[in-house]
């Protein structure tokens, strides 16, 4: 199983997708979607699109989980970068010098309660990806 706490890596689902074509061998966690459940059930302001690196979600988990890591001014770092369609070519710093992407100022603990979890059915069912890919006797990775 991977886990991927950084939450938009579209990367470890191309590595998952590879590493299961010949049975399943991996899971990965949390998905798109899962991120997208977390983020109603939260009722957070933005999309995911807007919300893309160090803004309401991600600072509302660290105020949740571990507050004592959010730098202090995190409610006057908003920045806004909606068109990113150079991204993966010129990387994040052509679109922010702070690392912000979205509105950490919109940002509370209560929120970050609504983070993305693993079922625990997920776990239970045998026939779920996830209980497979712990049940398998290859190498578990996981990356926080």
């Amino acid at each position: 199983m991977v886990v991927n706490a950084h939450g938009g890596n579209y990367v470890l689902s191309n590595v998952v997708q590879e590493a299961n074509t010949e049975g399943r061998a991996m899971a990965l966690f949390p998905t798109r979607e899962d991120w997208q459940q977390a983020r109603a059930a939260a009722e957070l302001a933005g999309s995911m699109h807007e919300d893309m690196h160090a803004g309401e979600i991600e600072t509302s988990i660290l105020l949740h989980a571990c507050p004592e890591v959010i730098r202090p001014g995190y409610e006057t770092a908003d920045h806004v970068a909606d068109d990113r369609r150079h991204l993966l070519t010129e990387g994040m710093r052509a679109y922010t010098e702070t690392g912000v992407i979205g509105r950490p100022s919109l940002a509370t603990a209560e929120k970050g309660q609504g983070r993305p979890r693993l079922p625990d059915q997920q776990l239970r069912r045998r026939d779920s990806p996830a209980h497979q890919a712990l049940s398998t006797e290859r190498d578990a990775i996981t990356i926080t």
